[in-house]
């Protein structure tokens, strides 16, 4: 639940970040605590569901979002 609430967050928060809704990305200690847990245990959740670190993921989102933006 704690992962699938985490790419939820992103999704939503990149694309607020695109819309302009808001002006900067979120650390992953800001993100945990909207999602009102520990830094350490979102990313102990998030590496063990997964395999990789949660910066792993927002970084690839972002990525993704850009390239859209590109056209690429």
């Amino acid at each position: 639940e704690i992962t699938e609430n985490y790419f939820q967050f992103l999704d939503k928060h990149i694309e607020d970040v695109v819309l302009g809704k808001v002006d900067e990305f979120m650390e992953i200690n800001q993100i945990a605590s909207e999602l009102f847990v520990s830094h350490k245990h979102l990313t102990d959740t998030v590496q063990k569901e997964t395999g990789s670190h949660p910066c792993h993921f927002y970084d690839l989102k972002i990525l993704d979002e850009a390239k859209k933006m590109d056209g690429i």
